[in-house]
C-alpha cells in the first residue's frame, strides 16, 4: 500500500467509520499530531483515539473525503472536506445539531507503513459560524478592527 492510499484508509476508516482499533496498525508508537488551531500535540495512539472517539462524539455522523493529495518521499499533504451533524458535546459546545463543511490540510509523515508524525490545519472559524457560535456580524467587526484605517 502506497502512502497515499494509507492516508485515505486513516479518514476513510479511523476517521470516518470510528474504526480506532485500528491506529496502532497505522500510527507508530511514538507518532506526534500538531493541531497549531487548538495548540495541541497528541502523542501515541492512545491520545490519537481518544482524539477521534472524541471527535465521533460530537459528529456521530463525522466524514472526512480526501480530495486532492500530493506525495513527496515520506510525506503525504492532503487536502480534506469534514463534515457532519454536530449531535453530542464538542470541546465543551454543547450541540447544536447543525450540519457542518469544514476543510482541512493535514500533512503526514510515513515509515515503516505507519504515521509518525502529522499536522492538521482546519477551518476553526468556519466551523465556529456554521454552529452559529459567532454571527457573522460579529465577525465582520472584529476583522474591522484589526486593519488600520
Amino acid at each position: 500500500m502506497t502512502n497515499k492510499e494509507l492516508s485515505r484508509r486513516i479518514f476513510d476508516e479511523i476517521y470516518s467509520k470510528g474504526k480506532v482499533d485500528l491506529i496502532p496498525e497505522t500510527h507508530d508508537e511514538h507518532v506526534r499530531l500538531r493541531d497549531p488551531s487548538r495548540d495541541t500535540i497528541l502523542e501515541g495512539p492512545e491520545s490519537i483515539r481518544r482524539y477521534v472517539e472524541s471527535l465521533r462524539k460530537g459528529f456521530p455522523d463525522f466524514k472526512m473525503t480526501a480530495e486532492t493529495q500530493i506525495a513527496e518521499n515520506d510525506w503525504v499533504a492532503t487536502q480534506v472536506l469534514c463534515h457532519g451533524t454536530h449531535k453530542g458535546t464538542y470541546m465543551g459546545m454543547e450541540p447544536t445539531k447543525k450540519n457542518v463543511n469544514v476543510r482541512c490540510l493535514v500533512f503526514q509523515r510515513f515509515r515503516n507503513n505507519k504515521v509518525t508524525e502529522a499536522e492538521a490545519m482546519w477551518d476553526v472559524l468556519g466551523l465556529l459560524y456554521q454552529l452559529g457560535l459567532k454571527p457573522a456580524e460579529a465577525i465582520h467587526d472584529d476583522m474591522a478592527a484589526t486593519v488600520p484605517h
